[in-house]
């Protein structure tokens, strides 16, 4: 492996096409405390196949908001990156976007005031996500610092026609 790669907390990963994509997370700048971290928007991708960073795979210049903690799953050769946290708003997000791994690129699914039919995503960080068919079931996490939308789990479907309910 190579060592040219980000320095991140708090971002999230997904495998398709033989690539490692990055995205957001927080950028360690090597000094003691958490003063100096910064909030990234950047996609990074690791070609698995041939065991190195690829800094020419992502094109255009259309792509998420920096943040931290978005939950992220893989369907076909697309990473889905949906909702985590805003430190310029202070708030979760509630977006969703889909990064073609063949193509290089991004396209928003919805954004944070909902997408067809008003049908935005959980506002939600430090949730996970898994994939059942073209389904992305979201879970857990937390809508704020100490704020949880739900005294039990919270469970989110994002069906890929559209409709994101709770489940």
């Amino acid at each position: 492996a190579t060592q040219d790669g980000p320095s991140l907390a708090g971002h999230c990963a997904g495998h398709a096409a033989g690539r490692l994509v990055l995205f957001g997370g927080i950028e360690r700048d090597g000094s003691a405390g958490l003063g100096n971290d910064m909030f990234r928007g950047a996609t990074h991708v690791f070609d698995t196949r041939a065991m190195r960073w690829d800094p020419d795979a992502v094109r255009g210049e259309l792509s998420p908001g920096p943040r931290r903690n978005a939950a992220c799953a893989t369907i076909g050769n697309r990473i889905i990156v949906q909702g985590g946290w805003d430190d310029y708003t202070m708030q979760a997000r509630r977006d969703a976007w889909a990064f073609d791994t063949v193509r290089g690129t991004w396209t928003e699914l919805f954004g944070d005031e909902g997408g067809p039919a008003d049908n935005g995503g959980p506002g939600l960080e430090a949730h996970k996500a898994v994939v059942s068919g073209f389904d992305m079931y979201t879970f857990g996490g937390h809508s704020g610092p100490g704020e949880y939308p739900s005294p039990t789990m919270s469970v989110n479907a994002i069906s890929f026609g559209g409709t994101v309910k709770a489940v």
